[in-house]
């Protein structure tokens, strides 16, 4: 399995991740329509050891969904890329 990299707008911070599955998830709910600005968010699910920061740190907050289970968001601290 190869890794994929990315980073944020302003590249502060970059990452390395795995993907076992290219599924994705297209969410319609309000928190998601609030968030993405448009009438759904695309997500990708990964588990946390598939994931790698390499540069910089990232911000998080917590909401609470619809189901009543806490939500971790993560960001860059400097542009707010999610």
């Amino acid at each position: 399995m190869t890794a994929d990299h990315g980073k944020c707008h302003c590249g502060q911070v970059e990452w390395e991740v795995k993907l076992e599955d290219r599924a994705h998830i297209l969410c319609h709910c309000d928190t998601c329509k609030q968030l993405g600005g448009g009438t759904y968010s695309l997500n990708q699910i990964v588990p946390k050891d598939n994931l790698k920061i390499t540069k910089g740190k990232l911000n998080t907050y917590t909401y609470y969904g619809d189901s009543g289970k806490p939500v971790n968001c993560y960001y860059c601290p400097n542009c707010t890329s999610q």
